[in-house]
């Protein structure tokens, strides 16, 4: 245990490196993008939760006894600056405006014989599959947060998938500045279906998103799907949970990643390419 303990910092401290570099880069993104970031009362709690989630970790590894108790709030606190952080550089990322390459993407659906609208169409016709996929969809970041406790049961794990997660989410951000897409909502417009996100994107393109407050961040990257990627990093961290624990999140996590598609408004060809692997 004390061996893993070790590897989990000397691996973390990459990570924060990482949380670094990308801060920095953020800042100077911003800059350059004139968008102005508001300080809301969500920054603030988030800054809160943050700072004592740190404090933990700090005051645990102090003391020799409850070393190994400072493995979880170090994994939370570093999952939680890569999350805002890479939340934050999605928006200089979209306003870079390349051609959208939806139309390829949506190729790709027909040459997998994947039908978006039917798809859409007969979740909208079955509420409780529209409600689990949909609960299932928005539990990623609480599965995130959990996964963070299993450092504590296996070191080794949480730091593979804690630096796997900061490499999806880096490359996420890279694919989604050479190739953007304004995801399945955009491309076939479904009637009656308002979508946050899609306006956002729209408007950070469109230049007239001018501030941005981190209680209206939306998740606009819909090239790749990090909800895919995060399944299957979610399956590897919780399956070296308990059987009762593991079977479970194993069968959520494929739900989560088939909910990329209609809840999402992920192409399926989208999902499929981080499903594959690359993350």
């Amino acid at each position: 245990m004390l061996g893993e303990s070790r590897q989990m910092f000397r691996i973390s401290r990459l990570g924060w490196i990482w949380v670094g570099c990308s801060a920095v880069l953020a800042v100077i993104e911003y800059l350059r993008s004139e968008i102005a970031i508001v300080a809301d009362g969500a920054l603030f709690s988030m800054g809160l939760i943050w700072c004592v989630i740190l404090l933990g970790m700090i005051l645990s590894m102090r003391h020799s006894p409850l070393r190994a108790f400072a493995l979880p709030p170090e994994c939370l606190a570093q999952l939680i600056a890569v999350s805002v952080i890479c939340s934050f550089l999605q928006y200089p990322a979209a306003k870079i405006s390349r051609p959208l390459i939806d139309a390829e993407l949506a190729a790709i659906d027909r040459a997998l014989y994947f039908d978006w609208p039917a798809c859409f169409a007969w979740v909208l016709r079955h509420p409780m599959v529209l409600n689990l996929l949909s609960g299932i969809y928005l539990s990623l970041g609480l599965q995130s947060a959990l996964s963070c406790f299993g450092a504590w049961r296996q070191p080794d794990r949480a730091s593979i998938w804690l630096s796997a997660n900061a490499l999806s989410l880096t490359c996420c951000l890279t694919v989604f500045v050479i190739w953007p897409a304004g995801g399945a909502f955009a491309y076939y417009q479904p009637a009656g279906i308002f979508s946050d996100y899609l306006e956002q994107f729209v408007a950070v393109r469109s230049g007239s998103l001018t501030t941005l407050a981190i209680g209206q961040m939306k998740g606009i990257i819909q090239f790749p799907s990090y909800h895919a990627a995060a399944a299957v990093l979610l399956g590897y961290a919780f399956a070296s949970l308990p059987r009762w624990i593991a079977i479970p999140a194993f069968n959520i996590e494929i739900m989560l990643s088939i909910s990329a598609a209609p809840i999402g408004g992920h192409h399926c060809g989208g999902s499929g390419f981080l499903d594959s692997g690359i993350s």
